[in-house]
């Protein structure tokens, strides 16, 4: 308290040194607890002025803030490298206020703030991120509002998230390159991972444009609708698994909307070939004296324009003719003006006049040569409106000629001949006659003239792929666009058909075929992928295929011969030969409980199920569960209790894999957030006259330096009720409290009644020492012993077992609580019930889980010694009661010898 009000004092003299942003103050991250926060004060502080942010800036309402400021910079690597928490106490600090700049003079750009919502009260923790490594960042610090009181307070850096944030991709503003393309900025955001993955639909058509994998932006875009409205996701992953996504809408303009954005259309010559064109989204022209005498309804129109230049001399100079198709285009109108922002003169109109389909051609005659003229197409008919959306437009020097409305088709296909049908155009003029072109893959084109079809083809050579296109020819020297297709003749030996493989193993597979009529035989070449082709003859399907390779693609080849030296084209097909079952990967087992754990693996692909297999360390039945995925839950585990699990692997086939292992043993103390940092840690732990002798350095990671020992070797000891031991502990790195906990009663717990302060204030590296008691009441078996140390003066004590330090490190070791030899025997003896006894037809026997958790065995044995009954019981977690039959036995008495967990027991049965 008197630091600070000299502190508050001394800052009305004159502005703390950190009052601007050149004099910021340094903080370091104090890890994942705050131990060291810095005191400052903005008392006597003054107003920063903004640079690259305003005042209050939607954080708090301060437009003058008194503000101090700090920066820090970020670490390599680590959590530090792209989070923190920044922490303040002391109503003075109502704003956080995060920034990024080049250097203390600016300009800064905020990233990040933190406010109080009420007049002289502390700011909320501001926790981000968003940072990037190796990066200094400024913090300011003021009272929320302009008449905070200003004074002291302290701010602390800590870690922040323990994963980066992931940020959306950015989408930039669609730009428009012409009537149906245009380039979209995509880039990745805050930590995403390239590339991205851009999905555009088209909302007007409602249908699916393209999706695009984005590694540099712009992206371009081709083939879009003029008018109409597309939504953009742009996915992004992030390195710590998942997806970021961001989404953009936008509309394609509709340049041609009115004349001063008209479309120039080309002139074409005998053949007219159309361009696409959209009315979607349009609106109408406000030129009235546009629809006089041409039709239509001028309040539903959405017109576009186009310009067409006559030819300067020739055909096409003095006229030519327009061809629309689709809804969108029911009405054409030609007109003149001297500029597209003048009055138009209209020359023509073509408008449907049917209940649907296009205008009819506009035939525009007595025009002036080299000359630009305007052309209007919106959706409106005589008698009936349209739909707006795309449509084709053409304009030809001469009479059009339109294109066949289906393609043609290749019919009656031999070796040697086809006959191509094909339909009359649906729209007028009737062509007179058409042009059938016909050309084999890489060959010559041949040209025929046919007045209708079918047309027949002879000549062709078998097994050869031809297109076929027809186009019609019209009156005035007009033709048709032309319509293709493909075919291909028959081979003279027609290649197998129907190719499939059954029965795949790892090494064999099955070959199925129909061949042709006239086969004979069959040569079948199977290839694996890099490998060397091997040939197999044969004479009819189907064909055994041997000796393969697991897990390998093959390619199979069949070629049939139809004798006189005829074989026919390869007919070809991809298989894999079955894979192996491998084992298992990744296999561990964690805790689930106090008697239960989880059994997690990652399988092969082929696998259909799994056995999960586990037993005592010392020996026992093993315990087995069928698994179909991972993981798996077992329960009914031993604290304590080193247990042996293994997983195998079955698979397609009847096939099974190796076992993969791993041990476990089922820990059921406090063993997270122990805290602790070292020095001090302890470095020897010892019980003279038993086997526990364990030198350590310091083990552990930051927030839980813990660390437990295998119950083998120097790790381990045998302690028997009661004695009284002598416990040993050294801690290194300075002075040191330290506190032992021995689990007497075996509950999982480490009691503050169970605890012994072994020193207070130790000298580093000088062993402590203390008495351990053993009481004659201990519980015996496997227990915990835990060993804590922590700096002298920051307090641990009996009741600290599983209490989260800043100090010291936690070490576990099991031990084992025993009797003397003499009085063992009749300890195990007393907690196996036998009844009745004496017995008559049978007897129960009753065990508790010490005893029966790896199974027992019991033998019964006469005066003379002999076995004369023998049982196996399984693993039983909660205690054993099963019943033993002594019918037909002799009346007498007879010895009962078990075979437990904790060892040997006798006891004694009569039979009457």
């Amino acid at each position: 308290m008197l630091s600070l009000l000299a502190l508050s004092r001394g800052a009305q003299a004159q502005a703390p040194a950190n009052d601007d942003p050149c004099g910021a103050v340094t903080l370091t991250a104090n890890g994942a607890l705050c131990v060291s926060p810095t005191l400052s004060t903005n008392a006597g502080a003054t107003t920063t002025t903004p640079n690259g942010y305003t005042n209050p800036s939607g954080c708090g309402t301060a437009t003058l803030p008194k503000d101090v400021w700090f920066k820090f910079t970020t670490s390599a690597s680590g959590p530090t490298s792209f989070g923190a928490a920044i922490t303040v106490t002391g109503n003075p600090a109502g704003i956080i206020h995060l920034f990024t700049a080049a250097s203390c003079t600016g300009p800064f750009t905020e990233l990040d703030c933190s406010a109080a919502t009420t007049p002289n009260t502390v700011a909320p923790r501001l926790t981000t991120g968003s940072l990037t490594a190796n990066t200094t960042y400024y913090i300011q610090v003021a009272g929320s509002t302009n008449n905070d009181t200003p004074g002291p307070f302290t701010i602390c850096l800590t870690d922040g998230p323990a994963a980066p944030t992931c940020g959306q991709p950015l989408i930039g503003a669609f730009t428009s390159t012409g009537l149906t393309t245009g380039t979209l900025a995509v880039t990745p955001g805050l930590n995403n991972a390239g590339p991205l993955t851009v999905a555009i639909e088209n909302n007007t058509a409602q249908n699916t444009f393209g999706t695009f994998t984005v590694t540099a932006s712009p992206l371009p875009l081709t083939g879009l609708t003029p008018g109409s409205s597309y939504t953009v996701r742009a996915t992004g992953s992030c390195p710590t698994g998942g997806q970021a996504t961001a989404t953009y809408t936008f509309r394609v303009p509709i340049p041609n909307d009115e004349p001063c954005g008209a479309v120039a259309l080309p002139l074409n010559g005998s053949v007219c070939t159309p361009m696409a064109a959209s009315n979607s989204g349009a609106t109408s022209s406000a030129a009235s004296n546009l629809l006089l005498g041409c039709g239509g309804n001028s309040s539903l129109r959405h017109d576009v324009w186009f310009t067409v230049t006559t030819a300067a001399s020739g055909p096409g100079s003095t006229s030519f003719y327009v061809t629309v198709d689709g809804e969108a285009a029911r009405r054409v109108i030609l007109l003149q003006g001297t500029s597209c922002s003048g009055s138009f003169t209209q020359l023509a109109c073509a408008t449907s006049t049917s209940s649907s389909g296009p205008a009819p051609t506009l035939s525009a005659t007595g025009l002036t040569p080299n000359t630009t003229y305007y052309l209007l197409v919106d959706e409106t008919g005589t008698f009936s409106t349209g739909s707006v959306g795309t449509f084709a437009i053409c304009v030809a020097s001469v009479p059009p000629c339109p294109p066949l409305s289906l393609a043609p088709t290749a019919t009656n296909i031999t070796t040697t001949s086809a006959q191509v049908l094909f339909n009359v155009p649906n729209s007028l003029p009737r062509p007179t006659d058409y042009t059938l072109t016909y050309t084999p893959q890489g060959g010559t084109a041949t040209t025929m003239q046919v007045a209708s079809g079918p047309a027949m083809l002879t000549g062709l050579t078998p097994g050869t792929t031809y297109q076929v296109c027809v186009a019609g020819n019209c009156a005035g020297g007009g033709q048709a666009p032309p319509v293709c297709t493909s075919f291909t003749t028959q081979a003279a030996c027609p290649a197998p058909t129907g190719l499939s493989v059954t029965n795949v193993t790892t090494t064999s597979a099955q070959l199925n075929f129909t061949g042709p009529s006239n086969g004979s035989s069959y040569t079948v070449t199977l290839t694996p992928q890099g490998g060397t082709a091997t040939t197999i003859p044969a004479t009819a399907p189907p064909v055994q295929l041997t000796g393969l390779t697991a897990s390998t693609a093959y390619t199979l080849s069949v070629v049939a011969s139809c004798g006189a030296g005829q074989t026919s084209q390869p007919a070809t097909l991809t298989f894999s030969s079955a894979a192996p079952c491998p084992a298992v990967t990744g296999l561990t087992v964690t805790a689930n409980g106090s008697t239960g754990a989880t059994v997690s693996f990652t399988g092969p692909a082929n696998a259909t199920g799994y056995v999960v297999s586990y037993v005592p360390a010392g020996g026992g039945t093993p315990t087995t569960l069928a698994a179909t995925t991972s993981p798996v839950a077992v329960t009914g585990l031993s604290p304590l209790v080193s247990y042996s699990f293994s997983v195998t692997t079955s698979c397609t086939g009847g096939l099974t894999s190796l076992p993969a292992t791993t041990s476990f043993t089922l820990v059921p103390y406090c063993t997270t957030n122990l805290g602790g940092s070292c020095p001090p840690n302890i470095s020897a732990v010892t019980i003279p006259n038993t086997t526990l002798n364990n030198a350590s350095g310091c083990s552990g990671s930051s927030g839980n330096y813990y660390v437990l020992y295998p119950a083998a070797g120097s790790t381990t000891a045998t302690l028997l009720r009661g004695q009284t031991y002598r416990l040993n502990v050294t801690a290194s790195g300075g002075a040191a409290d330290i506190v032992a906990w021995l689990d007497l009663n075996r509950n999982g717990q480490y009691e503050a009644a169970e605890g012994v302060q072994v020193i207070v204030g130790g000298q580093a590296n000088v062993p402590a020492g203390t008495s351990l008691v053993i009481p004659a009441t201990a519980q015996p078996g496997p227990t915990g012993l835990r060993i804590r140390s922590r700096t002298t003066g920051a307090g641990l004590g009996t009741g600290d077992a599983c209490t989260q330090v800043g100090s010291g490190e936690t070490e576990d070791y099991i031990v084992t609580i025993d009797v003397a030899t003499a009085s063992r025997s009749g300890a195990l003896a007393a907690q196996v019930d036998v009844y009745p006894n004496p017995a008559q037809q049978a007897f129960w026997l009753q065990l508790p889980a010490s005893l029966s958790r790896a199974g027992v065995q019991a033998t019964l044995l006469n005066t003379l010694g002999q076995n004369v009954r023998q049982h196996r019981f399984a693993p039983a977690a909660a205690g054993l009661k099963a019943q033993v039959e002594v019918s037909g036995l002799p009346k007498g008495v007879y010895t009962l010898q078990l075979t437990t967990a904790a060892g040997p027991v006798t006891k004694r049965v009569v039979v009457e």
